[in-house]
């Protein structure tokens, strides 16, 4: 799912994490009749991959199959745009719920943040021995399951796991399938009263294309009071978890997957993303001073840049466009006549990208200078890599740059993507960031660049999107890079010029990765 390791440890809000010990006295309770009485039709349902409604009476007697008018449905089974069912008023007794609610918000919870995720989870219910919250272990892990089993057919294991997830403004978690080792269904149970359309927090269900990529959100389900869920775990369960808007409110999941004896043989892999590869624009010298600071284009500054990026393997070079120019720029970004389309899969990214034919024509000048010649020396005597041999027919490498104009806004981010399935090659990237003044630090869009090494993953640099700066940094084939979500607080939008200029030989010092002061991630 991801590569970063959480870090931080948080109590929710006004909890102490002290009573873990405390016995109460178990509220009466039952599961949903409805349950056993319905287990045969919908075994047979799921089975065929029919679609079901089932309407019941107040005893949970079975009274038709979707068909009674003015009733609402108790169990809705649905294949679209995966097979999941949705259980209404899955335990009857409203004391116990009140209870199991207070004792699941007593419990410690861990802040779980990284580049797909932010929320908070509790302790594993392994470990809780609190009278309500062993009522529900016991209800899940010996009714459940073996209803489960009936139903689906599945040889389910005893092994249950189970936590509690609370959500505070602006978490989330982003589109993913939840398949890891020999999970096969997943289940979610809602305790939130009042919930609202606008609160956020909703579970998505995305469909697939034919390369079982997550295309399209075509479903949204409110995590309501007493409302339980579960979908099989497969190559189409691409779902996420929308942001929480309301600063109010809290959302309220105990969450978990059922296990296979052995993990299913499937390909967890995202398919490697096309990357255009273009030579420079031209092989005459373009006047870099028509858009760049001339401080920048001094031979001293730019030996001191290059002691500095041989050092850190990156720079941030401010002020670096001429001021009248950026502005000119930044308008020429907000043109209505740009062509934007959205740029994914969901479970990698989520952005918009220029169709460049679009661009005005200052934005398309500024870009051939970016891909002229005269860039690639600039760059390769700023940072000591080969950039610039000259382009030689009997050579496969030659100089060459991939460019992005991007827009981003509230809900917009980019994954990390598995190791095995990099663009495994040496590259220097180069940001330039417009329009980007009012971004805050809390509200995502910052650029993380992740390592992969024997421990894990591991965060090397972190950059902000600072307007009118070009941010250069050297990413070997052991380095993957992600863009924090923009999330709620963010009112506005920034662009941001993304370059690959692709390193056809590492300069006599070898670089590492990049370096920052910034810290990193804990392995």
């Amino acid at each position: 799912m991801s590569g970063v390791e959480e870090k931080g440890v948080k109590r929710s809000k006004g909890q102490k994490g002290t009573s873990c010990k405390k016995k109460s006295v178990l509220e009466p309770f039952e599961l949903n009749p409805a349950f056993v009485k319905s287990t045969k039709i919908l075994s047979e349902k799921w089975e065929n991959n029919q679609d079901c409604d089932i309407v019941t009476d107040e005893e949970g007697n079975v009274l038709d199959d979707g068909s009674e008018a003015g009733k609402p449905s108790k169990i809705k089974l649905s294949n679209f745009p995966f097979k999941h069912c949705l259980v209404e008023d899955f335990i009857q007794g409203e004391n116990f719920l009140n209870d199991l609610k207070y004792e699941l918000s007593d419990l410690n919870y861990t802040l779980k943040n990284n580049d797909l995720f932010q929320f908070h989870q509790s302790e594993a219910f392994d470990n809780v021995e609190l009278s309500h919250v062993a009522a529900l272990k016991k209800i899940l892990y010996h009714n459940l399951r073996q209803w489960l089993v009936e139903v689906t057919k599945l040889p389910l294991t005893d092994r249950c796991d189970t936590f509690c997830s609370r959500y505070e403004h602006t978490d989330y978690l982003l589109c993913h399938d939840d398949r890891c080792s020999t999970r096969k269904i997943a289940f979610l149970y809602y305790l939130n009263k009042n919930w609202k359309e606008g609160d956020g927090g909703t579970l998505d269900l995305f469909n697939s294309d034919d390369q079982k990529q997550p295309k399209d959100l075509v479903k949204s389900i409110q995590p309501s009071w007493n409302r339980f869920l579960f979908f099989e775990v497969s190559e189409n369960s691409h779902h996420q978890v929308s942001e929480l808007v309301n600063q109010d409110k809290i959302r309220v999941a105990v969450s978990g997957w059922f296990h296979l004896p052995s993990a299913p043989v499937t390909d967890t892999s995202c398919p490697l993303l096309p990357i255009e590869r273009g030579l420079p624009a031209n092989l005459s010298r373009i006047a870099l001073d028509k858009f760049i600071d001339p401080i920048y284009l001094r031979e001293s500054y730019i030996t001191s840049i290059q002691l500095h990026f041989e050092n850190k393997s990156e720079a941030q070079l401010h002020n670096f466009i001429i001021q009248e120019c950026y502005q000119d720029l930044c308008e020429k970004l907000l043109d209505p006549s740009i062509q934007w389309q959205i740029v994914g899969p969901p479970n990698i990214r989520h952005y918009q990208r220029a169709d460049k034919s679009s661009l005005p024509e200052r934005l398309q000048q500024f870009l051939e200078l970016l891909h002229s010649q005269s860039m690639f020396t600039l760059l390769a005597n700023m940072t000591g890599l080969d950039l610039v041999e000259e382009a030689d027919p009997d050579v496969e490498e030659q100089p060459s740059c991939h460019s992005e104009v991007q827009q981003w806004s509230q809900g917009c981010y980019t994954l990390l993507v598995s190791p095995e399935h990099m663009n495994c090659l040496d590259v220097l990237d180069v940001y330039f960031h417009f329009n980007s003044e009012l971004v805050p630090e809390d509200v995502g869009g910052t650029i993380s660049y992740v390592e992969n090494t024997k421990k894990g993953c591991k965060e090397a640099l972190s950059l902000m999107p600072v307007a009118n700066s070009m941010s250069i940094v050297y990413a070997g084939k052991s380095v993957d890079r992600t863009v924090k979500y923009l999330n709620s607080r963010y009112e506005y939008g920034f662009h941001t010029l993304q370059l690959r200029y692709y390193v056809l030989q590492k300069a006599n010092q070898l670089l590492s990765s990049p370096s920052s002061d910034n810290g990193s991630c804990s392995d």
